[in-house]
């Protein structure tokens, strides 16, 4: 081979090496198949005593006793409208490294969507502060929010009737101005402007509350949005449930876990969707992690896996 043509070979070849990969992400999908019959996701601080779920519709779970009437919990929070269900339900986090969880279900030419995390960082840190959370725990206060909005995407004009139900074993107490609900004396939900009746009622050991707000009326194009306040812990302080400071709490929590210090760099991939998956598992196992006698404790998974798991 001559000198010419080797030195074209080796700049095909040079040429070739240097040249990255075309990769449609589009064309990889996680295998779902085998996931469990219903998701949920944790919207806690790392290391917090009250560790809130959230599942695949937008509902808030609490109190886990694996027995609950609730998928096995023993309280169960929702937001949505008089409609009997929704045709579509789609769900996403913010992104893997922050647990905001965005729910949206679509009825009859209106999407009704919801924002829930929690409160980052935590609003009582000292450990004076400590009061019973779930019941038999003992940490510090814990604070969720819930921005619901509602918005009409049909050509005409509608109205709406949004709903929060609680449903819970222990007793629900409706404060005396209607704007708070009080539930074993341990967690209080501050309520928004617009309450229209206040529903209780008993089936059994199953308490039912449920809020009714005031009817809407919404043009074609135009939303309108409310948010609550889940505030767990006798010592928790009562945040006002305006929209405008829901939005700066979530803002906050926002900015809280972009700059959250976890070990996301040890693991990486070169598939975008599988290294999403592996940031958000990281983050949850941190999330589970709790402090024994002022020591971490990595807490995850059936026990006979703990050994397993890669921090």
């Amino acid at each position: 081979m001559t000198g010419g043509k080797l030195s074209l070979l080796l700049i095909l070849l040079i040429s070739a090496c240097a040249r990255k990969p075309v990769v449609n992400e589009d064309d990889y999908k996680l295998d779902f198949r085998y996931a469990p019959a219903w998701g949920q996701t944790s919207i806690c601080l790392p290391d917090e005593t009250q560790k809130t779920i959230v599942d695949n519709k937008g509902v808030l779970y609490f109190d886990y006793v694996g027995r609950g009437p609730f998928n096995g919990f023993d309280i169960s929070m929702s937001t949505g409208l008089d409609s009997p269900g929704f045709d579509t339900v789609n769900q996403h986090l913010y992104s893997s490294k922050v647990p905001v969880v965005l729910t949206s279900g679509r009825h009859s030419g209106v999407i009704c969507s919801s924002e829930v995390f929690a409160v980052a960082p935590a609003l009582k840190y000292s450990p004076s502060d400590s009061c019973e959370l779930s019941k038999g725990y003992v940490g510090l206060p814990h604070n969720d929010i819930i921005i619901t909005t509602v918005r009409n995407i049909s050509k005409k004009d509608t109205a709406v009737v949004s709903h929060f139900v609680v449903k819970s074993v222990y007793s629900v107490v409706i404060g005396r101005d209607k704007r708070s609900l009080s539930i074993d004396k341990r967690i209080t939900v501050s309520l928004p402007d617009g309450v229209e009746r206040i529903n209780e009622n008993t089936s059994g050991s199953v308490h039912v509350c449920t809020v009714e707000f005031r009817q809407v009326a919404l043009k074609s194009g135009m939303s309108h949005s409310t948010a609550f306040a889940v505030n767990t812990g006798r010592k928790a302080e009562k945040i006002i449930p305006s929209v405008d400071n829901a939005m700066v709490f979530k803002k906050k929590a926002v900015d809280y876990w972009k700059s959250c210090k976890l070990p996301y760099d040890h693991i990486a991939v070169p598939d975008s969707n599988i290294q999403n998956l592996l940031h958000s598992c990281i983050r949850n196992i941190y999330q589970a992690r709790e402090i024994k006698r002022g020591l971490p404790a990595f807490q995850v998974g059936p026990t006979c896996y703990r050994g397993l798991w890669i921090i």
